[in-house]
């Protein structure tokens, strides 16, 4: 019996004579690579940390910040911890690494990887070592983003004259640089634009969004091809392609400010009592002063004009009658020739509409008549306004 005492008194005296460095501890209750690809990993003795490398976020072209957790400091303190990478598989401590020292307590943390390749296959793995092994985590794989440049739409055009366009742009986004150059360009031959060719040039870009280019220095009835484009460090991109003609260019109009003040005018009214003849009036006009022929059954008014190419006639009229808005169109005689009219501008049952004709192919000496035909049924006010010669 006093053997027994004895024996269990030693146990005790060697129990309590130990330190906790003597024990293996905090290892982990459970598998902690549970459905996780394992390759790569080492834990070299059952004292080492264990460590697991658990994902990745921030990706750029040249940079990504890689997470870990510490999950089993082993039996003693952890003395050195973070990431290892490399383009080669299975990292280790002799290649790029983090470092963040000593820790003495399990959980997360965040490896911030700098001054990568683009579009490059990364190998990492957490580590972390103590006094009895260096352990690693499973090995994951992360790429690098490629190279981008800008991204950059073509929008409509808002405004077409005969020597300009006003168009619109947007930027999407900057891509891998900050945008260096940006704006439209244009051709008239035919070809695909580049930045080589006719464009506008904004310059940075300080934001993103639209933009709005003036087109100027064309050529009256030409055909141009546009797009966007935008430039950064790593390259050009273009918006789609818009095509677009110009309008002919007026190349002579008629004042209605005066009918005494034009050169060779007739003019005449099919009268019904107390009725007027052609006169100048603003009280209806939509440009200043228009022609009138009040309370009337119609009329006409013809000039010569001097035109050196091909022509197109344009005016507006409005012919009504009380109680309705629908126009009469009028005939128009070029040089006793009748000449079809198509309404170009405004709504023929509303208001005021403009017409034009046909290409007069050749120039000269013109003798113009514009005439509301004679009916007898119908008591109208005329008004004829905005004359002008489209010129090819």
């Amino acid at each position: 019996m006093k053997k027994s005492w004895l024996v269990i008194l030693i146990g005790l005296a060697f129990i309590f004579s130990c330190t906790k460095e003597d024990f293996v501890w905090d290892l982990p209750k459970t598998n902690p690579y549970e459905g996780i690809d394992t390759t790569g990993v080492v834990i070299p003795n059952a004292q080492s940390p264990v460590v697991i490398t658990t994902g990745n976020l921030n990706i750029t072209t040249s940079s990504f910040d890689v997470t870990g957790n510490i999950n089993a400091l082993g039996s003693s303190q952890i003395t050195h911890y973070g990431h290892c990478w490399s383009t080669n598989q299975l990292p280790d401590t002799n290649d790029n690494k983090t470092d963040f020292g000593i820790i003495q307590t399990t959980g997360t943390y965040t490896s911030s990887l700098s001054g990568l390749t683009p579009n490059t296959n990364y190998y990492v793995r957490a580590y972390a070592s103590n006094s009895f092994g260096l352990s690693f985590g499973n090995q994951i794989i992360v790429k690098t983003n490629s190279l981008q440049p800008p991204t950059v739409t073509s929008g409509y055009l808002t405004t077409i004259s005969s020597i300009s366009a006003s168009i619109l742009g947007n930027l999407i986004s900057e891509g891998s640089s900050a945008i260096t150059s940006y704006g439209h360009c244009w051709v008239s031959n035919g070809t695909i634009p580049t930045v080589n060719d006719s464009k506008t040039d904004f310059g940075n870009a300080n934001t993103l969004g639209a933009f709005t280019s003036n087109l100027n220095g064309l050529s009256p009835n030409q055909n141009y091809k546009v797009r966007a484009y935008a430039v950064n460090d790593i390259g050009t991109s273009y918006g789609d392609l818009v095509s677009f003609t110009t309008s002919n260019f007026i190349c002579d109009s008629l004042s209605c400010s005066s009918l005494n003040g034009i050169n060779n005018i007739r003019y005449n009214a099919n009268l019904v009592t107390q009725a007027n003849g052609w006169i100048v009036s603003n009280s209806n006009s939509i440009f200043g002063d228009a022609f009138l022929v009040g309370s009337c059954h119609g009329g006409y008014i013809e000039f010569l004009r001097q035109i050196n190419s091909d022509f197109k006639l344009r005016f507006w009229i409005q012919s009504y009658e009380q109680g309705s808005w629908s126009n009469i169109i009028p005939f128009v005689y070029i040089n006793n020739e009748l000449q079809s009219c198509t309404i170009i501008d405004g709504n023929n049952y509303a208001d005021w509409v403009q017409l034009e004709t046909n290409t007069i192919s050749t120039g000269g000496n013109k003798t113009i008549k514009i005439e509301f035909p004679y009916n007898g049924n119908s008591i109208r006010n005329y008004y004829i306004d905005q004359i002008e010669f489209s010129c090819y």
